[in-house]
């Protein structure tokens, strides 16, 4: 797994940001994109003017139902017929919009509804817990528009034993013993993570690490909470105002990251990962019937693989010997290790964990597909 930042540079990025961001509650009406397709207040006086993040942009594309090819083709070619379409559309109904900004950028347009849950929150929560489990945070990273964390828990160990002739003869490293085969160790783990822009719900999903090369499949999901509230309240007059937390947010908050700390305390549970264990197991037992290229042509099509991403999990399927469900999902997550990007690299781990929890008529399937 990519490794990110260490924790002491995470927890230092985010209290920085706790110290430089703001929310505003905005009536679209109050609100102007400029000719640089920046964001101001039409007085100019309640909040900076500052440039939207590609992410921004485009929730300001979805919101306005605007097609996102011809804005970004607006943006990238006619800024000024992006602010007169984007203005056209913010001024033809007055609605009130959530904008969250970071340093000098506008990171978010977000509806009122939006509940901020925030990355230092969740990590004041699940840190005090993760040591107390005696896990290891093994990756975590901040990225333009999530939170990651990645533990393992090393105590929390057991082996999928690989019995098909090629991984017998490729062990590559891995523990082999001639009546059984090669045996992968494995530990449990689990993954957190959190966008306040948006990009999806605070979540809890357990993972498989295999300890010799660090390969992780991202698997079941115990928690899941989507950023959706109360509106946000009603604005007093008809301007701009500065969207802070108030006695009930907060009380909510501490309810749900209370919660939260609950779910991870019990996230490492012997039967929960003896299931996960045995999902693996049933997948190392899956015979690949379809040629190497064949089976990763269509997984890459059902997955939506890049030509880069797909010639690495063939790579890395030829090169590993283990020609079954569970070798599949490997060649998968060790493919996310070569991604340029760490959410990118994530999705893998998740695609890799699909791959082994595909019960045994939809793997079957995928092969007489290709």
């Amino acid at each position: 797994m990519k490794t990110g930042r260490n924790i002491v540079d995470l927890a230092k990025e985010l209290q920085r940001q706790v110290e430089s961001k703001h929310d505003y509650l905005v009536p679209t009406e109050k609100v102007r994109m400029t000719d640089k397709a920046t964001l101001a207040s039409v007085n100019g006086d309640k909040f900076p003017e500052v440039a939207l993040t590609p992410w921004a942009h485009q929730q300001m594309a979805q919101d306005l139902e605007i097609p996102k090819p011809y804005y970004d083709r607006m943006l990238e070619q006619r800024p000024t017929l992006l602010a007169e379409n984007v203005n056209a559309w913010l001024h033809a109904e007055d609605r009130t919009r959530l904008l969250r900004t970071l340093d000098s950028g506008g990171r978010a347009w977000l509806s009122d509804r939006y509940r901020p849950l925030d990355n230092v929150d969740l990590a004041e929560a699940a840190f005090p817990v993760l040591r107390d489990l005696g896990t290891e945070i093994k990756s975590a990273e901040l990225t333009d528009t999530r939170l990651y964390i990645k533990a393992v828990k090393p105590t929390m160990q057991a082996d999928i034993v690989l019995r098909h002739a090629a991984a017998v003869r490729a062990a590559g490293g891995h523990e082999y013993d001639a009546g059984r085969g090669v045996r992968h160790a494995v530990a449990a783990g689990v993954s957190l993570r959190n966008s306040e822009v948006g990009h999806g719900a605070v979540a809890l999903e357990f993972f498989l690490e295999i300890l010799v090369c660090s390969n992780l499949a991202m698997m079941t999901k115990a928690l899941r909470k989507y950023h959706i509230g109360r509106r946000a309240g009603e604005l007093e007059g008809d301007g701009i105002e500065e969207f802070l937390s108030n006695e009930t947010r907060r009380l909510d908050d501490r309810a749900f990251w209370s919660k939260f700390s609950d779910v991870l305390t019990g996230a490492f549970n012997q039967q929960t990962f003896d299931r996960l264990i045995a999902k693996a197991q049933d997948a190392a037992d899956t015979p690949i019937t379809a040629t190497i290229p064949d089976i990763v042509e269509i997984t890459a099509r059902k997955f939506t693989l890049t030509e880069t991403e797909k010639s690495s999990v063939l790579t890395h399927l030829s090169a590993g010997g283990d020609l079954s469900q569970w070798g599949l999902s490997n060649a998968i997550t060790r493919a996310s290790q070569d991604a340029d990007q760490y959410e990118r690299a994530t999705e893998l781990e998740r695609i890799g964990g699909e791959i082994i929890e595909l019960p045994k008529h939809e793997f079957a399937a995928l092969q007489k597909a290709a």
